[in-house]
């Protein structure tokens, strides 16, 4: 009886899953692409405009910026997709 539900995880989930982490990262770096045309110097700013310049709001949104949030998003756009295409054919 489990591996019925583990296979309708892998044949339902997985590529839903994959799949929204391919479009939804290709949107946030085709926007980081777009940003550095029109507003280069946006790049080097935080990606969250919550806290202010000394306050530490979370310890991962300091370092992360503009520019390395579409690089990650570039990566996580190509493994989401590749993931969907391995499962998208089951």
């Amino acid at each position: 009886m489990w591996y019925r539900a583990q296979e309708m995880y892998y044949k339902r989930v997985v590529p839903c899953l994959s799949l929204t982490a391919f479009v939804f990262g290709l949107i946030v770096f085709l926007y980081v692409v777009a940003l550095s045309f029109f507003a280069p110097y946006w790049l080097d700013k935080q990606v969250t405009h919550l806290q202010e310049e000394g306050e530490l709001l979370h310890p991962l949104l300091w370092w992360l910026r503009n520019d390395v949030m579409g690089i990650l998003c570039l990566f996580g756009s190509a493994l989401g997709f590749f993931i969907w295409r391995l499962t998208a054919g089951r």
